[in-house]
């Protein structure tokens, strides 16, 4: 098990599957120019606890800053439907070049869970998006009347 300066193991080294895609955000904090593009991540993080997949993420570019969103899939079966639930969302077309890339090995060694990648007001936000989209995403869930 490989461990960072941070102390936190890196125990995913062994996952097989990987996928990467990039979020480019403007600050460290919750702003409007990036709510898209945080609430975008927030339903990524989401469709991977409908699929049992792994999300981690690191700072790509601290001057950015931008961030890298890692994913591993457990099965070709939850890798499909993550893809699938991507595509359903809208926001990015999985199957367009350059949506998703393959990880090297460096950054999947140097990978973090959300909570320690990103800043906490941002990992707060990423969560609560996520939370509200998973609820959505149960079977005959419906919005109730104002």
């Amino acid at each position: 098990m490989t461990n960072t300066d941070d102390g936190f193991p890196a125990y995913w080294l062994d996952e097989p599957d990987w996928l990467v895609a990039i979020a480019m955000l403007s600050s460290e904090e919750v702003v409007e120019n990036d709510l898209e593009e945080l609430n975008w991540i927030g339903r990524l993080f989401a469709f991977t606890q409908a699929t049992d997949t792994r999300m981690l993420a690191l700072v790509g570019d601290p001057d950015g800053p931008t961030y890298e969103l890692l994913f591993s899939f457990s099965s070709d079966e939850n890798k499909r439907r993550f893809l699938e639930l991507v595509k359903l969302d809208g926001y990015a077309d999985p199957l367009e070049e350059g949506t998703f890339t393959v990880p090297d090995e460096a950054e999947i060694r140097d990978a973090r869970p959300i909570s320690h990648a990103f800043p906490q007001s941002q990992a707060d936000y990423i969560t609560q998006v996520a939370l509200v989209t998973v609820i959505g995403l149960q079977p005959g869930f419906q919005i109730p009347d104002a």
